[in-house]
């Protein structure tokens, strides 16, 4: 946005749709096309209000890089910016704080021989409660106040608060229920509290100085309002100031601090009374206490200003049609071009149509899907025929389609679900809320497509649309591409086992076995939850059983028409997926050494938990029941 030009940008606009053959075969999909240049402006607007987007954008300040470091099977990592000599001093620190055998938290310092810099260490003792109270919420909120505490100085850093700069962060046990944590950073060497800076000078020398330092006091307190951060309780500012030619003001911690989700002014007004009140008690007069607010009022209106101009500066790309053709022509505001189109909507992918009759159409469709069935592919998608493997029963339907290649491209499979006839209270709430996903299909289009943002293989979603209407009717469909020459594991293993060597099957199985724990793991640490995870719903190449290939992305996970999220019950739905997963195994060619194996990949891949020993005896248990239910069901 800072180097192009309005035009510059509708023209890269109109390129790269022009080169999209969904818009360039004809000029059937005008109103799409419109559409589609409305809803990204919509997005970039919604966008900048966004903090976080802003800060991104603010190329004034110098930002510190992210790039962590992980230290495989410890729970420790540093930064770019780290150096070995640092990392030394690190161990050295966490030796002396270890041998103060203080409860709680301490903070030590050390400086570096022949640098400008001093070291930070913040080190807590985590007592067996917190740490059971931790692993339980690691996945809701941070594993130790550490963890917070690092978040927050990169939040505030991006706004240009003064503050250490971040090496390293971890959390170890120390024995088998205590845990320790620490936080390690790189401040300016010989700063000394604000309140011992106003000490250790006689008033002549304060009064010669402390304008700035106000001034400094009340930008910082401006920008750390502006990130949105707050002062916690009765807490203030922890500030230091570095002696030079003019005093530099650091934020020395940010364990005074707290995140809100939102700006509230009437927490920034008792911040402000806070900060008076402790420049009074260091011997402040008005006038210092005026500098103060003038510049903490100066800093708010310009962090207004950058607000308000980003905002103005985006505009609404508008179509226009000539001579037959589409191109980009104008911006304009957006109040007018909103006003002027309100046929339909775009949302999460899904375009939703409003009915001359009041009903509603959600729908997405790619091109391979609208270049056989054409644009009104909605009107007919209930009716269509099925080639094979058609099975239906209670209001519903799944059946494979074979479309024909076109132009010499290979044929396309689908299968294609259809659910005829929903409940009365699920129509009931898709005509109170339509804009939510209530029936089966498009619900499942969302999951397959969450499950796609979070790094897992899915089949790819062909077609979805949902009907809601006339009244409480509903009804849905979703088409999704077949696994072409793949199979489920239930039935891969043992054709594994036949085809390899025993040496060659057992490593086959441990490579496998580690990327199923991965995959389970990429859901479980996110709190969503397959709620059908078996064996047979994971699928594999064909030809993958005759050898051992690496498995990253080559394992497809299907059926995500369960897939939900939950975080307060979430150790409850990781234990049914699992008993679910190890209950399934129960085939020939799986054998207890590989199901220890899986769970050893699976703990190996995140956090140590002190509920491992209780998760897994209650696993066993989910297990054995539902082996006794299927022995009941077998009897019967």
């Amino acid at each position: 946005e800072s180097i192009l030009r309005p035009r510059e940008k509708l023209a890269l606009l109109t390129s790269y749709l022009e080169a999209t053959a969904h818009f360039s075969h004809s000029n059937s999909n005008i109103p799409q096309f419109h559409l589609l240049a409305l809803d990204i402006d919509r997005e970039a607007i919604r966008l900048l209000n966004y903090r976080h987007v802003r800060e991104k954008r603010n190329t004034q300040v110098t930002l510190q890089p992210q790039n962590w470091i992980f230290i495989e099977k410890q729970n420790l990592f540093v930064t770019s910016i780290c150096s070995e000599d640092e990392k030394l001093h690190l161990d050295q620190l966490l030796l002396d704080a270890k041998n103060l055998h203080v409860s709680g938290k301490v903070v030590l310092r050390k400086s570096i021989p022949g640098n400008d810099s001093e070291l930070r260490l913040q080190y807590r003792n985590i007592s067996w409660f917190e740490s059971l109270l931790f692993s339980y919420f690691k996945s809701r909120k941070a594993k130790a106040p550490e963890y917070s505490h690092a978040a927050i100085l990169y939040k505030i850093q991006r706004h240009g608060v003064s503050t250490g700069k971040i090496l390293a962060l971890g959390i170890r046990k120390k024995n088998r229920f205590s845990q320790e944590s620490f936080l390690l950073t790189r401040e300016p060497a010989q700063t000394v509290a604000l309140d011992e800076w106003f000490k250790q000078r006689s008033n002549t020398e304060i009064k010669d100085r402390q304008q700035v330092v106000f001034e400094a006091v009340g930008r910082l307190l401006a920008k750390v309002h502006s990130s949105g951060c707050y002062l916690k309780g009765k807490k203030t500012l922890f500030l230091r100031v570095a002696e030079s030619s003019i005093p530099q003001v650091y934020l020395d911690a940010a364990n005074c601090l707290e995140e809100a989700p939102k700006a509230n002014p009437k927490w920034a007004s008792i911040d402000m009374a806070k900060m008076k009140q402790v420049l009074r008690s260091m011997g402040a007069e008005q006038q210092g206490i005026v500098c103060f607010r003038k510049a903490y009022s100066d800093e708010i209106s310009h962090d207004h200003q950058i607000k308000s101009s980003n905002q103005s500066a985006t505009g609404v790309l508008a179509m226009d049609v000539i001579s037959g053709g589409t191109k980009l022509a104008t911006i304009r505001k957006t109040d007018s071009i909103i006003n002027e189109i309100d046929i339909s909507e775009i949302q999460n992918g899904v375009l939703i149509q409003v009915q001359k009759d009041g009903s509603y159409v959600k729908f997405y469709s790619n091109p391979e899907w609208i270049a056989h069935y054409g644009e009104d592919w909605t009107t007919r998608v209930m009716d269509i025929g099925v080639t094979d493997r058609f099975h239906s029963k209670q209001g519903r339907s799944v059946g494979r389609i074979i479309l024909p290649g076109k132009d010499g491209k290979p044929e396309l499979c689908f299968y294609l679900k259809r659910h005829y006839r929903l409940s009365f209270w699920e129509g009931l709430m898709g005509w109170l809320f339509p804009k939510k996903a209530w029936s089966p299909a498009l619900q499942e289009f969302h999951h397959l497509a969450t499950a796609r943002q979070l790094g897992l293989q899915v089949p790819d979603t062909v077609a979805a649309v949902e009907f809601i209407g006339p009244g409480t009717r509903l009804r849905s469909a979703l088409a999704v591409r077949e696994l072409d020459n793949m199979i489920p594991l239930h039935e891969a293993i043992p054709l594994a086992s036949v085809r390899q060597t025993p040496q060659a099957f057992r490593r086959w199985k441990k490579s496998l076995v580690s990327e199923m724990a991965r995959m389970s793991r990429i859901l479980h640490d996110r709190n969503w939850f397959h709620k059908d995870l078996y064996l047979c719903h994971f699928y594999i190449d064909k030809n993958d059983t005759f050898r051992t290939p690496n498995w990253r992305d080559k394992v497809v996970l299907i059926d995500l028409h369960r897939l939900s999220s939950h975080t307060w019950t979430s150790q409850i739905w990781k234990i049914k997926d699992l008993a679910q997963l190890i209950y399934s195994s129960e085939i020939e060619g799986v054998d207890d050494r590989d199901r220890l194996e899986f769970w050893r990949c699976y703990r190996d891949l995140g956090p140590k938990s002190s509920l491992d020993r209780i998760l897994l005896y209650v696993i066993k248990l989910k297990w054995g029941r539902y082996k006794r239910h299927n022995l009941k069901k077998k009897a019967a």
